[in-house]
This record gives structure tokens, sequence and C-alpha cells, in this order.
């Protein structure tokens, strides 16, 4: 999104750990300290798919816990759903974070296309 063109934005990685055919685990990572990243990512290599459900863990907990403390607290998580029913799915990554994406997708339900997301917003 940031460059206006396919492909990651600076200091973003990317890793799909799970594939079948009806959905997709990816891992996402800001290596970035200071500055958070977004990005679009796209159902299927030509927008052919839809992502249907999102499920992801979030934080519900404070992290690192009190400042001068040995070790950190363990960081407690809920899990959390979300419908998409789009081709497109916009996310925004905090400084330094990492987020692990569960999506389920309808697929060949879109004409393939090389167009992509509207990115002036």
């Amino acid at each position: 999104k940031e460059r206006k063109r396919p492909g990651l934005p600076p200091e973003v990685a990317a890793l799909v750990d799970a594939l079948a055919p009806d959905s997709a685990g990816i891992q996402l990572f800001n290596l970035n300290g200071g500055k958070a990243r977004e990005l679009i990512v796209q159902a299927g290599g030509l927008g052919e798919h839809d992502f249907a459900v999102l499920t992801y863990d979030a934080a519900t907990s404070s992290y690192p816990g009190k400042q001068g403390a040995y070790t950190a607290a363990p960081l407690a998580t809920e899990t959390r759903t979300l419908e998409v029913d789009d081709r497109y799915l916009r996310v925004k990554l905090p400084a330094a974070t990492q987020v692990r994406l569960d999506l389920q997708m309808r697929c060949n339900v879109n004409v393939p296309s090389y167009g992509g997301p509207e990115l002036c917003s």
C-alpha cells in the first residue's frame, strides 16, 4: 500500500505456513522497531478467490509488563473472528509486531484480474 505497487512494504516479512484448498495460514512480521506498516493481502494470485472469515489471536494484556521486572509476564490473548467477504484484506502492523492470520476462503468466485484494490484512500 505504501509504495502503491504489488509486493511487501519495506521491513515487512510474510510466511505462508498452512495451505489447504479453502484456507491459508499466514504469518506477517513488521521488522521496523519504530514505524507501523500497512499492507493489503489478496485472495489468490489474480484475486480469483474471496476471503470469507479471518481468525487471529489478539493481545488482551499489556506487554511487556511492569518496568524493572526481571522477566516479562506471559502475554494473554484471545481468539477473534472477523467476517471479511472480500478479495482484499487490509492489515495494519504496529511497530515490531507479528500476527498470524487463519483465512477461510471461497474459491474461484471472482473473475481473475491483474487489477488491484483502490489505493488512493
